[in-house]
């Protein structure tokens, strides 16, 4: 049995931010959990970020559709 810790959780969030999709594939493979929530502190929380892969993940995609035109509206 695959043991899972947050160490891995925490990588696969780090891959899906840096679209590094050969590494998603990898934790999720060795057994990061895709329904995995980070734990932000109390200042952070309030900041509303994604706190899932799936949330990154649908975050990231939304980014890279912005271009500056849309950052001046």
């Amino acid at each position: 049995m695959i043991e899972r810790s947050d160490d891995i959780n925490e990588e696969l969030m780090s891959a899906v931010s840096a679209f590094q999709i050969e590494k998603v594939k990898i934790y999720l493979e060795k057994g990061a959990d895709p329904n995995y929530t980070v734990k932000y502190d109390a200042a952070l929380s309030t900041l509303n970020q994604p706190d899932t892969p799936l949330k990154l993940v649908i975050f990231r995609i939304s980014d890279c559709l912005l271009d500056d035109n849309d950052l001046k509206e």
